[in-house]
């Protein structure tokens, strides 16, 4: 598939998806709880909006413990509803299929943008699960580029919004990655993940964690890694996820969804990325690297980043945590036309891929 660069570099509408085998990853819209990082006045301006009486001066304390984040009506936003997506994961694991018989070759149907296939969880016969590639698959598609910018497997990637995509068990099974976690805020989509998997798998990557863990290059920031696939939100991963702790990232859309839960407040829709952006900054390490693929809204994300750059005192308030001052978002891929050394052009993604590495400023 060819593109002009004209092409590339626009927006591309959200794809239309069915239902049965969407497996887009959201964040929560629930309670939020306080980070390392800075929120002030993000939480300020969210608590005005949800409430026209209240104090602006209110204590940070009082709004973390006050503030909820609520979905977006139905009608204004699909695929900014956890709801949504809860069923759609729901709808993904069969009981008592007979889709897929013993004996039988899986069924997989391949089109331009996307890959459907009948996957059986290995350790339970009375279970199948729908998988779902969103934006892009792995082999000749995005995994060139992502292998490009982090050739070791020992790294350790966080995988936002994991649900159903079969990219990542690709990721896992082609590209050789091992340390791999994830998290999505739909309960489901941890549930699909898991069957998506299976034990074996997850079994390899908790030894490989912990392995690396205990190891002499392992990293202090390895502690308490648990659960490979938990529910949480993307917007205040603490609870979860260490300081420093991630090698790297990869998003497929996520980020567009958390754009997106904002609907029609395109205010709220810009504040919600700078939060998540934000917790990105705290658990990657220094020069770790954040690769995102993106569609919906390829200028928010670029912009969340950039403001995370150069504004977070004017997003985040005087108070800002001094400890990373230094710090900034330098990227290292743009969205423009992009070939590896083994040929592959980013032009064959039906998406725009975006990198960031946090550097220290010298």
């Amino acid at each position: 598939m060819t593109r002009d660069k004209t092409h590339w570099n626009s927006p591309k509408p959200w794809p239309l998806v069915d239902h049965t085998l969407s497996s887009h990853n959201i964040l929560p819209y629930i309670s939020v709880p306080p980070s390392r990082h800075r929120q002030p006045l993000i939480r300020r301006l969210l608590l005005s909006k949800n409430d026209p009486t209240a104090d602006a001066s209110t204590s940070s304390e009082n709004i973390n413990t006050n503030t909820n984040i609520v979905e977006p009506d139905e009608s204004e936003s699909s695929f900014g509803r956890m709801g949504y997506w809860d069923e759609s994961y729901r709808q993904a694991v069969h009981h008592n299929s007979d889709s897929t018989k013993d004996g039988e070759d899986k069924k997989e149907v391949t089109t331009t943008t996307t890959t459907k296939t009948i996957s059986k969880d290995v350790d339970d016969d009375n279970v199948d699960v729908d998988v779902y590639s969103w934006y892009c698959g792995w082999e000749e598609e995005v995994g060139p580029f992502f292998i490009e910018l982090f050739p070791d497997r020992n790294s350790l990637i966080l995988i936002p919004g994991i649900g159903n995509d079969i990219c990542i068990r690709d990721m896992y099974d082609i590209g050789d990655y091992h340390r791999i976690m994830a998290f999505d805020y739909a309960p489901q989509g941890v549930e699909c993940a898991k069957k998506m998997f299976g034990n074996e798998r997850i079994q390899t990557i908790e030894k490989e964690i912990n392995n690396n863990k205990n190891s002499k290059n392992g990293s202090s920031s390895d502690a308490g890694c648990g659960d490979v696939f938990r529910v949480c939100d993307g917007r205040d991963l603490s609870s979860q996820y260490n300081d420093n702790m991630f090698d790297g990232v990869l998003d497929k859309g996520t980020l567009d969804s958390i754009y997106l839960s904002g609907a029609k407040d395109k205010i709220k829709s810009k504040l919600y990325l700078s939060m998540a952006v934000n917790e990105l900054k705290r658990i990657v390490k220094i020069d770790g690297i954040v690769f995102s693929v993106t569609a919906a809204c390829v200028d928010a994300v670029r912009d969340a980043f950039d403001d995370n750059a150069d504004a977070d005192d004017d997003v985040f308030g005087a108070d800002a945590d001094a400890d990373d001052d230094d710090l900034y978002w330098k990227p290292i891929r743009d969205g423009s036309i992009h070939i590896t050394e083994d040929g592959y052009t980013s032009n064959n993604v039906d998406a725009t891929m975006l990198a960031w590495q946090l550097t220290r400023r010298e």
